[in-house]
């Protein structure tokens, strides 16, 4: 028997909501959870865990990313979605950072919508069997979180994923920045290498005990290493 997963619904846009449930609720792999605000999450998140948190980015009782936050303080697993009325995420980044896991953008399909869903859960139950050891560090790009031997979690941004996770391919081995560059942002001349040396300067303040002497992502004439 396979198991349900557990969906928590916030979102309040009653239309929305209950359009949602229904389409959710007629796949028998998924059990919902509805609820009209934030706080309203946050009681409930304390008592139950979830496999996804969909949550509106047009909340009235917090703003979103703040609630993302909260969330994630009280449950580190679950996957978040957010539903977005704007054609663009500001400050992506930060969202990243607090746990988002991705977003759609209204007006949407449901069976785009139900896709997103189920690629999000399974690239994190891949992801708990795929741990790759850095430094002192577990590595799960699927769930962009490095885990040390506390299981003290950091939470990566996309960027921040995707140059790790190219370093580890030419592991022990100096990657200039320029292909750095034009891996994780593609090619953009709007992009430059300040851009690739402002990430790797945040991401040394996470991962490292001394960012200022790097010992994981170490600068080598010409580009990076990440010491394994």
């Amino acid at each position: 028997m396979v198991t349900k997963k557990t969906v928590l619904l916030v979102c309040q846009d009653d239309n929305l909501r209950v359009a949602l449930i229904e389409q959710l609720q007629s796949y028998s792999e998924f059990q919902v959870i509805e609820s009209s605000g934030a706080i309203e999450l946050i009681q409930i998140s304390e008592k139950l865990n979830f496999d996804v948190i969909i949550l509106d980015s047009e909340l009235q009782d917090i703003d979103c990313l703040s609630a993302i936050r909260l969330i994630r303080d009280r449950d580190s697993e679950a996957v978040i979605i957010m539903i977005s009325g704007n054609d663009t995420i500001e400050n992506k980044d930060l969202y990243e950072e607090a746990g988002l896991a991705d977003y759609i953008i209204r007006p949407f399909r449901f069976n785009e919508f139900l896709e997103l869903i189920r690629v999000r859960i399974r690239q994190k139950e891949q992801g708990e069997s795929n741990l790759i050891p850095i430094g002192p560090y577990l590595f799960q790009p699927a769930r962009s979180l490095l885990i040390d031997d506390d299981d003290h979690k950091i939470k990566l941004t996309e960027k921040e994923v995707a140059i790790i996770k190219y370093l580890y391919k030419y592991k022990n081995s100096v990657v200039s920045r320029d292909r750095l560059l034009e891996e994780v942002w593609g090619y953009n001349a709007a992009i430059t290498t300040h851009t690739l040396e402002t990430h790797v300067y945040i991401l040394r303040h996470k991962i490292e005990a001394d960012p200022y002497n790097a010992e994981i992502l170490v600068t080598e004439p010409g580009g990076y290493r990440l010491i394994i």
